[in-house]
């Protein structure tokens, strides 16, 4: 890699020092092994990726990795990785964990509310409750969820 602002022979005198130290690194790595000879690499040399993760820590990744404050190269590497998915794997872990979360909140909230209500006799599981309670609820939970959405 040589960094495009460099011009000749400022870029040629880095290709030459680069190729020096990647043949050192070369030479490292035959006597110590890659956790040795990794030290000696520049930080803009390129290498080869290769991970194990499940779709949660993907999303963990995704979510850290491409906000606001995340450097660049991380956040092109989190949409890289995501990319390599299928579509529907791609939109579960792009899906902001966040928003989901705050219209789960939202619904307990109003289904606490319920229990507390006059209108409610009794601890029931959700489908109970969404069946027999407030006659508005089910729409009161599909605003809650779109507006955590942002599509409200």
């Amino acid at each position: 890699y040589v960094p495009l602002e460099l011009e000749e022979p400022d870029a040629e005198d880095w290709k030459y020092a680069l190729d020096g130290v990647i043949a050192d690194t070369k030479t490292l790595k035959a006597a110590y092994g890659n956790d040795v000879a990794k030290y000696l690499l520049p930080e803009c040399v390129t290498t080869d990726l290769i991970l194990t993760l499940n779709l949660r820590e993907l999303r963990h990744i995704y979510r850290l990795r491409t906000g606001r404050t995340a450097m660049l190269e991380f956040q092109h590497l989190a949409k890289a990785l995501v990319a390599c998915l299928p579509d529907e794997e791609q939109e579960i872990v792009k899906y902001r964990s966040d928003a989901l979360e705050r219209a789960a909140q939202e619904m307990l909230a109003i289904l606490e509310e319920l229990r507390e209500s006059s209108t409610c006799c009794g601890t029931y599981d959700l489908l109970d409750e969404t069946t027999w309670a407030s006659p508005d609820l089910a729409d009161r939970i599909e605003a809650a969820i779109k507006k955590a959405r942002g599509e409200e």
